[in-house]
């Protein structure tokens, strides 16, 4: 039974949409699956808290510390003042 697609990318986040572009740009037919209501991975920044509060979703600076990763960055946590 023949599907139709020439790849399938299970996940769309950006690394996997890129890749995705890149194969479809080279001709063949893709077919890009994700589970979440919207696509783009650890580039998300949605309200979780509050109405016009922004948080990003998957909390970078904690994976990075997980997994021991330091890039000379400072992430700021909390509220700001404008």
């Amino acid at each position: 039974m023949s599907t139709g697609y020439d790849a399938v990318v299970i996940g769309a986040g950006h690394n996997r949409l890129t890749r995705a572009c890149y194969v479809a740009k080279a001709g063949l037919k893709m077919l890009v699956l994700e589970r979440y209501h919207d696509v783009g991975g650890m580039t998300l920044t949605e309200e979780l808290t509050l109405p016009g509060f922004r948080s990003e979703r998957n909390a970078a600076e904690t994976i990075f510390s997980d997994l021991g990763l330091d890039f000379g960055a400072t992430f700021a946590t909390g509220a700001t003042k404008s």
